[in-house]
């Protein structure tokens, strides 16, 4: 009977861990056993492992300055507009203007936000929030940034890596612990511009640099073995300083880089995916995207996601930033929001995952 009652209760288990974080919320209130459950934290990682990287956050920065946030399904956004699948996202703290915050990374649905000169780890879909200790306000200055998780230490971790020039450390802030390491020696320059923080894959960040001869290199920096290394780029690739625009994001869960070329009269975008991590063979040539230059006024592009058919999720520098292209269609869509949106000064997009970590379980430890 008790092999019985343990076999549902894994299959339970099972069921629960698939399900969207709003449906958890609602069948805390089914029993105390599955309000207990739920709050597990080795449920919830159960539940992350579950997860898919499907969510659209969309910011909204109005004439008036006022920010605002939503939440999309980005299952539902292939045939939609944004409008029509759109949910309020309630931020935590006022945020005043696109001047006064700043998102510094995003990994595993939290995102680390910077407002006022306060720092909050944010979970979207729990609406949860934890404002970091004052003390390591002095961290968050001028810097290149990254969030991610250490499996090995199961924490999450902070790392900033100095612009281009700068003789300061890399530092590695522990968020479990509060304590700080510093770095002397690896790769210090960053040279991506339209990056929103450091591209996190396989607990690795990666960022795009010139190296000397004007040559593009991979560099990147493991968040468990805190260690620089290099990757190697196709060879087909512009990989010398003539591109006037480039990037690292990941798409599908692979490494992507892309690069915005001056051909005579014409603006070219490369878009590339690395199918098999490390192996500079892999490399393969999502699409080009071609237009004259005196009409190209979108930069910069930045890919966001790639759907099941291949068609890629692009956000430009507009108001009506979100856009699907396909190699095959050799056109884009657009799916929201509308340039007919008078009140609207800048959209953007971050994709995340659902998740039920709580961000003040990150950072107890260190009050």
């Amino acid at each position: 009977m008790e092999t019985h009652m343990h076999i549902q209760e894994e299959i339970i288990m099972d069921i629960l861990s698939r399900l969207p974080v709003k449906s958890l919320f609602l069948f805390k209130c089914v029993s105390k056993s599955w309000k207990a459950l739920i709050c597990e934290p080795s449920f919830k990682k159960m539940h992350l492992n579950h997860a898919k990287n499907d969510k659209l956050l969309i910011e909204r920065t109005a004439r008036d300055r006022n920010i605002f946030f939503y939440c999309s399904s980005l299952s539902s956004m292939s045939h939609l507009i944004v409008r029509d699948v759109q949910e309020s996202v309630f931020v935590p703290q006022c945020v005043e203007g696109p001047y006064n915050y700043k998102i510094y990374g995003s990994c595993n649905g939290l995102f680390l936000i910077g407002i006022k000169q306060k720092y909050i780890l944010w979970n979207p879909s729990t609406r949860e929030s934890a404002l970091l200790p004052s003390h390591w306000d002095k961290f968050f200055c001028d810097y290149n940034f990254g969030l991610g998780y250490d499996p090995t230490s199961d924490d999450y971790k902070v790392v900033k890596i100095p612009e281009i020039n700068s003789e300061a450390p890399t530092e590695i802030l522990s968020l479990k612990t509060g304590s700080c390491r510093k770095i002397y020696e690896g790769y210090f320059t960053i040279e991506c511009h339209n990056m929103d923080y450091l591209t996190l894959v396989r607990g690795t960040f990666h960022w795009l640099v010139y190296s000397e001869g004007g040559r593009f290199s991979l560099f990147s920096f493991n968040i468990s073995k805190e260690a620089f290394g290099e990757l190697p780029l196709s060879k087909e690739m512009p990989l010398f300083c003539d591109t006037i625009e480039q990037g690292v994001t990941v798409l599908g869960g692979m490494l992507s880089v892309n690069f915005v070329c001056v051909k005579e009269d014409t603006i070219v975008f490369d878009l590339w995916v690395m199918k098999e991590y490390g192996k500079r063979e892999s490399w393969t040539k999502l699409f080009t995207m071609r237009d004259r230059r005196d009409r190209f006024q979108v930069l910069p592009i930045v890919p966001k996601y790639i759907f099941g058919d291949g068609r890629v999720l692009l956000n430009s520098d507009r108001r009506d930033v979100l856009r699907t292209f396909k190699e095959s269609d050799r056109r884009s869509n657009l799916i929201g929001p509308l340039t007919s949106d008078e009140d609207t000064m800048r959209w953007d997009g971050y994709t995340y995952t659902e998740t039920l970590i709580s961000p003040k379980d990150c950072v107890l430890a260190c009050y």
